[in-house]
């Protein structure tokens, strides 16, 4: 079985498939109110490689999380065909494998002929412009099954530990931490509609206490505070207001993101916006822009690392 990508198989189609998965996430979502956008494993895991340990990101989250939650899965742990076998686990009978995806940049001059990147790193902005070099990004893909989908691995992939989640009204002290390294000015105030004014580069935010949980109230400031990142004195994303524009669309994509992204990183489960206007205005925006979930997902990364970095500080 092969885990890396067919020649069959274009740049287009796959930017293509993946859109449609997230188009059916967001189609379901509108009339199942408490499905997940990034779901945790039973073990309260995002979605990570079970060999190395390492979480995927960006849209390999998005994906991976979304079949942990459709399957049932106990574990939001994934190997690849290869990875299992080494392990001496087998794939079960009638199982199928989930891709996950990569960018590749392919560096080719006016004739035609491919530069490894390393040459690339020794040239001169002169020589890379005389040969007429082009950047070309490729994407790829891999396919990966989760831990439950195959049979003798080692008894460690397929233990796990019930993970308890905050549900109550109950300060999480790291998410407590996060924001605050942030510097960010927040403004609490009684029945305070949720925003972020670029203008002031202010945050506002009703009481603590206004929200039905600890997960909604931390969900509803990390998406705030996502927008704030977007100022143009840290990483200066162009922040419409006006509502259904596609670019309005794509940076209230990339708040949900980040605060998706974060809220894994600090075990809560992150539920996508239940504003049936804005699914519609994302509905619309992916049906004619294939690559729109990409730049959310990579805006949100670069998003939620700006927010991490800071509390690593």
């Amino acid at each position: 079985m092969k885990t890396t990508t067919s020649k069959k198989v274009s740049n287009a189609d796959l930017y293509k498939e993946v859109t449609a998965k997230i188009i059916s996430l967001l189609e379901t979502h509108q009339t199942q109110w408490n499905r997940t956008w990034v779901s945790l494993g039973e073990d309260g895991q995002p979605a990570y490689n079970a060999l190395t340990n390492r979480r995927y990101t960006g849209i390999n989250q998005l994906l991976l999380s979304l079949e942990t939650t459709e399957r049932r899965y106990a574990k939001n742990a994934w190997l690849t065909f290869l990875q299992i076998k080494q392990q001496g686990g087998a794939i079960q009978k009638g199982e199928k494998a989930t891709r996950i995806y990569f960018h590749k940049t392919l560096f080719v001059d006016e004739k035609g002929k491919k530069y490894d990147p390393e040459i690339i790193k020794t040239m001169s902005k002169e020589r890379i412009k005389k040969l007429g070099i082009k950047r070309i990004p490729i994407l790829k893909y891999y396919n990966v099954f989760n831990v439950f989908q195959t049979t003798g691995l080692p008894e460690k992939c397929y233990h796990y530990e019930t993970s308890v989640i905050p549900t109550a009204l109950e300060k999480d002290e790291r998410a407590e931490r996060l924001i605050q390294s942030t510097g960010a000015t927040i403004d609490y105030k009684a029945n305070q509609q949720p925003c972020y004014l670029p203008v002031k580069d202010v945050i506002q935010l009703p009481l603590a206490h206004q929200f039905k949980g600890t997960e909604h109230f931390y969900n509803t400031a990390l998406h705030e505070l996502a927008h704030w990142t977007g100022h143009h004195t840290r990483l200066d994303r162009e922040i419409i207001n006006t509502f259904g524009s596609p670019k309005y669309a794509l940076e209230e994509l990339v708040a949900e993101l980040t605060a998706a992204f974060l809220c894994t990183h600090l075990g809560f489960t992150k539920t996508i916006s239940n504003n049936t206007s804005y699914i519609q205005s994302w509905l619309h925006t992916l049906s004619n822009d294939t690559r729109f979930i990409f730049k959310a997902s990579r805006k949100a990364e670069q998003a939620a690392a700006f927010i991490m970095e800071k509390n690593n500080h």
